[in-house]
């Protein structure tokens, strides 16, 4: 699947890269997303304002 994942501890540097399409856990389920959007922690990672682990996948909000 594709994901834009930040790789760098650079201000708006990301990637779009395939990354592999996870495997749910017992009592877990796996959903399509076909739309999503960035919220204000997607803009501050982007920017090299949050600080925590990295790499992080964009966005990582999902709604009906």
């Amino acid at each position: 699947m594709k994901a834009i994942v930040k790789t760098s501890q650079e201000a708006g540097v990301f990637e779009v890269k395939d990354v592999p399409t996870p495997k749910p856990g017992r009592g877990e389920i796996l959903v399509q997303v076909k739309a999503a959007s960035l919220c204000y922690t997607d803009v501050a990672i982007l920017n090299n304002k949050y600080k925590g682990r990295r790499p992080v996948s964009h966005p990582h909000h999902y709604g009906p």
